[in-house]
């Protein structure tokens, strides 16, 4: 056990070690041959993040995420690749994202379900495109469901006190404020 943590410490600082020796040889051959090193250097990078982009545009993420890190290439078109590559391929994020993916999948069964949606769609036809889209975005359609509706906080507080007293688990209360009134 011992060894294996000092293994990994070991292997971390060496690579660390590794980059920032080659950092230290780029900026000083920069520094010493600005011409020829610098335009090498520079057209690597960007064609770097003229690669990465491709992968962006062409990947399944969301539309604004990809916008994000096309502005920043074409922005710092040398190091906007790099950038992207170091913040994606993180340990910690991929571990995250697997970490998310197996709660939402163990929370599913949880959830109201296929045949919510279904009721939904049967009992207001109107609205049968919206709820098959929040459906399907994860938004789970919910059966045996109360809603009341109080046009003023006084009427709120009238209904809210016995509702109160009865009680068994809790009550859930969503409020829209549209004008400020004596509530």
């Amino acid at each position: 056990m011992r060894k294996r943590w000092f293994r990994q410490i070991l292997r971390r600082r060496v690579f660390v070690i590794l980059l920032l020796a080659l950092q230290i040889y780029l900026l000083v051959g920069l520094i010493g041959d600005a011409s020829r090193l610098a335009r090498w250097t520079n057209a690597a990078f960007r064609l770097l993040s003229v690669l990465v982009g491709l992968r962006v545009v062409s990947g399944r993420d969301k539309p604004s995420y990809k916008l994000l890190w096309v502005v920043l290439m074409l922005v710092f078109p040398v190091f906007g690749g790099l950038l992207y590559l170091l913040v994606s391929f993180q340990r910690s994020t991929r571990w995250a994202d697997r970490r998310l993916s197996r709660l939402e999948q163990a929370s599913r069964p949880l959830q109201g379900g296929a045949e919510g949606c279904r009721a939904a769609c049967r009992a207001l036809p109107a609205r049968a495109p919206q709820l098959r889209y929040l459906e399907a975005r994860g938004f789970a359609v919910y059966q045996n469901t109360h809603c009341d509706y109080y046009p003023s906080g006084e009427e709120v507080f009238a209904a809210l006190l016995p509702a109160l007293e009865q009680a068994e688990k809790y009550i859930f209360l969503e409020f829209f404020i549209i004008q400020e009134g004596q509530m």
